[in-house]
């Protein structure tokens, strides 16, 4: 064979080949499009029958990590799920909230009463009178939320978006930002010294705080087994356009949760320390049988009666089911005498005793995603009506009764710990400051509660009224005080926060000429650690993870960012070498 001839042949067996090549990879193709075009429909119309509010949980996609390009970082949703459908379904439900939009005039804002905001309803007694004579509503502003509210709890979807969440995950939502990412780092550490395995999710409310963390989210989060999640990715930009100007941060614990991807939440204020292992929570009958469980705070409910008519809540004028937070089983009925006397939020139809303290909460977004929908309703339009509903400006007044007041309207239990606060603090010349809230381990509240409900309270059926309130009241002073022997479960270290740079920028507190604090913060507290089945002081071991994270590892973070490191960690070395040597 010629030369030309073999060359000729060659090319012609090769052309012959990739000609069937490029047939078959047009096959591939033409069927990949195939599919993909079959599995659109579905997509749409899922979405569109949970717009319908009524269609049964499906199964959804597992979630992916986060990847270490920006784009991939901040997606927070689920592989193979269409970001653009859960986007779309939360652009959905905050046009029903600004269709529903509280936008109070200053003629029409509730006004002080005789008191004013800020009034202390502890050692008050909050009755009816009492607490619709703090803030003045008018009766037309009444009528035009009234009618506001049913609507809303009309086209208000009867559940989250199964594929808003990963189905059966549990995992912690704290929020990040600026100093907020130093106290959460600290929290994550706390809590893996617990013995604790849950993930955690770090919320970042917008783009730029993520840009500011980069190394945070992407080097320092991952190595505890946390990431960081975008708001704005999840929700997508145009809800965040849409909330309100000046939007706190408080505001941002209900967008929190529902940006997280976990279906059962433990949300953690990020300047919360908790002292035992959490994970176990979430497969408690307690849990599972609730779906939410709360803490209380130090005041007396103070929610103005006008909120019940406004939900169409009855609360039963003549009956009273509980004295504070425990129940009572009296069929009587109150005399018309009796009401000026009995603490409105005893009557039956209302939320019980106490207010709620909102710095640490468990949620299961599958039963609860209703609740969840209408608190973060109730704290979109917080500042311009509902917080001033819900605590009338008492002490703590933010989102903390938000979550079980929307539980509440909507028929949907809860558990609040009966166990009250133990707090932690200093003495200073002018008296004691108290710096920390000791919230006690929820699991053992309970424990302690029923034993309380089945010897005590229940068995007082056939007592009168007045016998069981005093019941009730024992068990009370008896067992749920704040110094009871249910263990302390977290430290809200919520004033002052333990961060150096505000410490140091506090006279009452920082002793300039010697770099150093003038107090001991915590008094000397100490804890039995259950992961070491040893005694811990509290202040001295967070203040040596202080050192070793900023001094030690340095650790970077971008809220110390132009300030003088080496002066700082000079700070805490003074403050460590004269007051935190551990007490015996």
């Amino acid at each position: 064979m010629r030369k030309q001839d073999f060359v000729t042949d060659t090319m012609s067996k090769f052309s012959s080949r990739g000609h069937i090549h490029r047939i078959r990879v047009f096959i591939i193709v033409a069927l990949v499009i195939v599919v993909l075009l079959l599995r659109v429909p579905s997509s749409v119309q899922t979405y569109a029958k949970l717009k319908d509010h009524s269609t049964p949980q499906i199964p959804i996609n597992p979630i992916v990590q986060l990847q270490e390009q920006l784009s991939q970082q901040v997606l927070g949703v689920k592989k193979g799920l269409d970001k653009s459908a859960v986007n779309q379904y939360w652009d959905d439900v905050f046009a029903i909230y600004r269709k529903h939009n509280i936008n109070n005039t200053p003629s029409q804002m509730p006004v002080p009463g005789s008191e004013g905001y800020g009034f202390d309803p502890t050692g008050m007694n909050p009755t009816k009178s009492f607490l619709e004579a703090r803030t003045k509503i008018p009766d037309s502003l009444v009528r035009d939320i009234k009618r506001v509210f049913g609507s809303l709890m009309t086209d208000l979807p009867k559940q989250l978006l199964p594929a808003t969440y990963k189905s059966g995950s549990s995992g912690v939502v704290m929020i990040g930002g600026g100093r907020f990412s130093w106290l959460s780092y600290l929290s994550i550490l706390s809590l893996r010294r617990t013995g604790s395995n849950l993930p955690v999710e770090v919320i970042l409310p917008t783009y730029k705080e993520y840009e500011e963390e980069l190394d945070f989210c992407k080097l320092t989060l991952p190595k505890l087994n946390a990431m960081c999640i975008v708001a704005p990715e999840v929700l997508g930009e145009s809800v965040m356009i849409s909330l309100p100007e000046k939007f706190k941060s408080y505001q941002y614990k209900s967008l929190a949760i529902i940006s997280s991807t976990f279906q059962n939440v433990f949300l953690l204020d990020s300047d919360n320390i908790v002292l035992r292992n959490p994970d176990h929570i979430f497969n408690s009958k307690l849990f599972k049988s609730v779906g939410l469980i709360t803490w209380p705070d130090y005041w007396r409910r103070s929610t103005h009666p006008v909120f019940y008519n406004i939900t169409n809540i009855n609360v039963n004028l003549k009956r009273r089911t509980r004295y504070n937070r425990f129940p009572l089983v009296s069929n009587e009925d109150l005399k018309e005498s009796d009401l000026k006397d009995v603490p409105f939020h005893d009557l039956d139809g209302a939320v019980p005793d106490l207010s709620t303290e909102s710095g640490q909460l468990f949620i299961n977004k599958k039963t609860h995603g209703r609740s969840l929908l209408l608190a973060t309703y109730f704290n979109m339009y917080g500042p311009k009506f509902f917080y001033r509903l819900l605590g009338q400006g008492a002490p703590g007044d933010g989102d903390k009764d938000t979550f079980v007041a929307a539980a509440h309207v909507l028929g949907e239990d809860f558990y609040q710990v009966k166990s009250f606060i133990q707090t932690v603090g200093h003495f200073e010349p002018d008296g004691f400051h108290g710096v920390a809230m000791l919230q006690k381990d929820p699991l053992k509240d309970f424990e302690f509660y029923s034993q309380e409900l089945k010897t005590k309270l229940l068995p007082a059926k056939d007592k009168s009224l007045a016998e069981q309130v005093e019941i009730a009241k024992s068990i009370e002073q008896e067992h749920f005080t704040g110094q009871n022997t249910v263990p302390p479960f977290t430290v809200h270290c919520n004033f002052p926060k333990l961060d150096p740079l505000d410490l140091m920028s506090r006279e009452s507190i920082y002793n300039a000429t010697e770099n150093r604090l003038k107090y001991k913060m915590f008094n000397g507290f100490t804890y039995i650690s259950p992961a070491h089945e040893q005694e811990v002081e509290f202040e001295h071991h967070q203040w040596l993870t202080i050192e070793d994270t900023l001094c030690h590892q340095k650790v970077h973070f971008s809220h110390f960012d132009n300030h003088d490191l080496k002066h700082i960690c000079q700070f805490i070395a003074n403050h460590l070498s004269t007051f935190q040597k551990p007490t015996t």
